[in-house]
Order: structure tokens, then C-alpha cells, then sequence
């Protein structure tokens, strides 16, 4: 046992024990749906829970139940030891015989609480029947780990006592959901908007601006020009790939508008268009520029320079002018101040 264990004083564990005895004793006597007689574990190994499991079945049944005695804040570095032993059971392969090979600083690691928490959570999981930890220590001069086996019994006992109350919850919340859902149901229908009111009384018994020969006493405009209305169009947004589609559909779609696979066989074809022109452009350019050099080659070369090389190597080609810029700065200099 480590030394953070050991600093922990009789009197302190024993009234831990007895704190922890009391919570995990069983369901709550004023619940009427929990308050069962202890449910044996049936032989047969179907569907029904039962002791013959593994520990990981067992662990997810009993998290299914809300973690029975074990829910609360106060409980969550005992569920979470409880998970990590069962992630080190399936890595080992001992997951039916719920033994594992561990220390308790590996397990405080791995279920991320410090030693001394993991060290008390251990104690009380032992002094509950939960688990039998036989500690490690120093073995005829060879350093051994401990062994950690889980009852699995203690934790079907557990998820069978709880079970029924988990279900009563589970009812509960049902069919609180179910009255929420109808009451909203029933005030959105009685909540229905109310019919506009007509902006003209209809049923008025006094007489009209018409008939009173009002709308002849109107002013009326001077000029009978008519102001033109404008017509407005609605554009309709036609994407560019659009001209690349297909007239009909080959894949089960009744236009090809709206076909997925067709518009993206269009933006194909639109893309390798797009790249055969631009291909196209570059070629062209290319082309000319060979034309336009093909006449003169020494065109390319600055003015001076062209001169100074016909005056000093007159018998020199054009294409040996870059090998005799290596042996001559002057012609080297012009060459890079143009």
C-alpha cells in the first residue's frame, strides 16, 4: 500500500464505511417502486442479467439504470475507477473473470484522480464487496503488482434492486414529455389569428362620394400624357455550366437540370474547355513571337550590344555570343545593363 493510503486514520475509514454502507445499502424506503426484495440472479445465460456475464455488459446494464446506489457527485471517482478497470479487463482479455493486474498508481493515472482519492475510492470498493484487492509489494526480492478482482454478483444485485425504480423514472419522464407535447399542442391550436376586418363598411347606410357626384368635382391633370409603366423583369440566375448539359438524362432523373451527376459531368466539360483555350491562347502567343523572331534572331539582344559583338567578333555566330561572354566583362556588362 502506498504512503498516501496509510495517512488516512482508522476513525476517518470507518466513518467513511459507514457513510458508504448506508448510501449503497439499497433504494429508498418512501420509494414505493424501488422498494423490492432482493431479486436473485436466474441460471440461464439469455437475455436476462445475471452474473455469468462480462464485466463490461454488466457495468453498461447497471449504467443504463442511472449507476443504482453509485449515482451521484460524491460516487464519480468510484464509476470512473469502476470504467477504467473494465477498459483494463477487455485490453487483458479477462473481461469474464473481471481480474485484472494493476497498481493503484496506474489506475489513479488512467482514471485521471490522484493517488490518495483512487487509494480511498479502492478501500471503500473493498470494505463494500465490490471488489478483493490483493495488494503488491516486494516478493522474495522481485517487486509484483496487485491483483484487483471485481464481484461481479455484488453489481447484478445492485442493477436488479434498482432497475424497477429506474423504470418507474423513465415512465415518469415519459409521460410528463407526452402532457408537455399535447398542452403545446392545444394552445398553439386555440391560439389561431384572428380574420382581418374589412377597411369598408359595407352595410353603411349613407350615401357614397359617387353618388354625392364628387369624383366629377375632382381636379383632374392638365395634360393627358400617360406616364409609362415600367415593366419589371425578374432575372433568373442561369449558372455558366449550363450550356455543357446534357439534353437528356442517362441516369434515371427526368431533366438533367436536375441531376446531380449531369451538372457535374457539365462542370467537367466547362473546365476542360476552359483549359483547351487557354492552351490554345498560350500556343498562339507562342507562335507569334516565334514569327516575329524568325526574320531577325538578333532582335532579341539589345542594340548595343549587338553592335559592340559584330564590331569586335565579326566572324562570330549569335548563338556563340553567350560563350564569349564568359572571357569578356564589357560585352558582359552591356548585355546586363539592357
Amino acid at each position: 500500500m502506498s504512503a498516501a493510503a496509510l495517512s488516512w486514520t482508522e476513525e476517518e475509514r470507518a466513518d467513511f464505511i459507514a457513510v458508504a454502507r448506508a448510501a449503497i445499502g439499497g433504494p429508498r424506503p418512501e420509494d414505493a417502486a424501488a422498494n423490492t426484495a432482493r431479486v436473485p440472479a436466474p441460471k440461464a445465460r439469455g437475455g436476462v442479467l445475471n452474473a455469468g456475464m462480462s464485466f463490461t455488459s454488466i457495468l453498461a446494464a447497471m449504467s443504463r439504470i442511472g449507476w443504482g446506489p453509485l449515482r451521484g457527485r460524491e460516487f464519480a471517482a468510484s464509476r470512473a475507477i469502476l470504467d477504467t478497470l473494465a477498459l483494463l479487463a477487455h485490453d487483458s482479455r479477462t473481461d469474464l473473470a473481471a481480474v485484472v493486474q494493476t497498481t493503484a498508481r496506474q489506475l489513479a493515472k488512467r482514471s485521471g484522480y490522484s493517488l490518495r482519492h483512487t487509494s480511498r475510492c479502492l478501500q471503500w470498493l473493498e470494505d463494500a464487496g465490490v471488489i478483493e484487492w490483493h495488494r503488491g509489494g516486494i516478493r522474495m526480492g522481485v517487486p509484483t503488482v496487485g491483483v484487483i478482482k471485481v464481484v461481479k454478483r455484488v453489481l447484478v444485485d445492485w442493477t436488479l434492486a434498482f432497475r424497477r425504480a429506474s423504470d418507474a423514472e423513465d415512465r415518469a419522464r415519459n409521460a410528463a414529455t407526452r402532457a408537455r407535447i399535447q398542452l403545446y399542442r392545444l394552445r398553439r391550436n386555440a391560439a389561431r389569428p384572428k380574420p382581418i376586418a374589412t377597411h369598408v363598411d359595407m352595410s353603411t347606410p349613407l350615401p357614397s362620394l359617387q353618388e354625392e357626384g364628387a369624383a366629377k368635382a375632382a381636379p383632374h391633370p392638365s395634360c393627358d400624357s400617360k406616364v409609362p409603366s415600367r415593366k419589371i423583369t425578374e432575372v433568373k440566375y442561369r449558372p455558366s455550366y449550363m450550356t455543357y448539359l446534357a439534353t437528356t438524362c442517362t441516369h434515371g432523373t427526368v431533366s438533367p437540370d436536375r441531376c446531380n451527376q449531369c451538372k457535374y459531368q457539365a462542370i467537367m466539360r466547362q473546365q476542360q474547355a476552359a483549359d483547351a483555350e487557354r492552351a490554345a491562347a498560350e500556343r498562339r502567343r507562342k507562335e507569334e513571337d516565334e514569327s516575329r523572331h524568325s526574320d531577325n534572331p538578333e532582335s532579341v539582344f539589345p542594340p548595343a550590344y549587338v553592335e559592340y559583338m559584330h564590331a569586335t567578333y565579326p566572324d562570330a555566330h549569335y548563338r556563340s555570343w553567350a560563350r564569349l561572354n564568359l572571357s569578356d566583362p564589357k560585352a558582359k556588362e552591356l548585355m546586363l545593363n539592357a
